[in-house]
C-alpha cells in the first residue's frame, strides 16, 4: 500500500510540475513545409500559372508557412527572377485554427473580405483584397487593371506542398 500511495504522490509531483507556458515559447518556429506557386491572379489577370504562364518571370515561386505560436503562422514567399537574386517577403497572421483537413488563419485587423488564408490537404490558398495586399509581384512595367466584376478584385495564390 505504502508502494502504491509513494507512486501516486510521485506521479501528481511529475504532473503539478508541468509548464503550463506556451509550448512554442521560446523556441523557432516550427516549419509546415514548402509549398510551390501553382497559380497567381490579380484582379482576374493570371500572371502566374504552372506551368504555361509566367509574366512576372519567376524561376521559382514558393511560399514557406511557419508556425510560430500555437495560433499564430508566418507565410515566407520568395519569387526568384533571371538576373535578380530574388524576392523574399514575411507575413504574420493570427488566429491560426486546425481543420480537419489542415489549417485555417486570418489577421486580427482583416475581415474575412479582406484575408482568407488555408492549408487543405497539401494545398495553401490566400485570397486578398485590394485593401489588404500589402506585397504585390507583378511584370515589368505592368499596367494595373480593374477587375472585371467584384469577384475577382484582389489577389488569389493558390500553392501544393513539395
Amino acid at each position: 500500500m505504502k508502494k502504491l500511495i509513494l507512486c501516486l504522490l510521485g506521479i501528481v509531483s511529475v504532473w503539478s510540475c508541468k509548464s503550463s507556458s506556451d509550448p512554442f515559447e521560446g523556441i523557432e518556429a516550427l516549419p509546415m513545409g514548402i509549398y510551390d506557386v501553382q497559380l497567381y491572379v490579380f484582379n482576374g489577370d493570371t500572371l502566374y500559372y504552372r506551368p504555361s504562364i509566367n509574366k512576372i518571370e519567376a524561376g521559382a515561386f514558393y511560399i514557406e508557412p511557419y508556425r510560430t505560436k500555437t495560433d499564430s503562422i508566418s507565410l515566407i514567399t520568395t519569387v526568384n527572377r533571371p538576373g535578380n537574386l530574388g524576392q523574399t517577403v514575411a507575413e504574420n497572421f493570427h488566429g491560426l485554427e486546425k481543420t480537419r483537413s489542415g489549417y485555417k488563419w486570418s489577421a486580427a485587423y482583416r475581415t474575412d473580405e479582406d484575408y482568407q488564408g488555408k492549408i487543405q490537404n497539401d494545398t495553401l490558398y490566400q485570397k486578398k483584397s485590394l485593401q489588404s495586399l500589402g506585397w504585390l509581384a507583378l511584370p515589368p512595367n505592368y499596367q494595373i487593371k480593374d477587375a472585371t466584376s467584384p469577384q475577382l478584385e484582389g489577389l488569389t495564390i493558390m500553392a501544393t506542398k513539395r
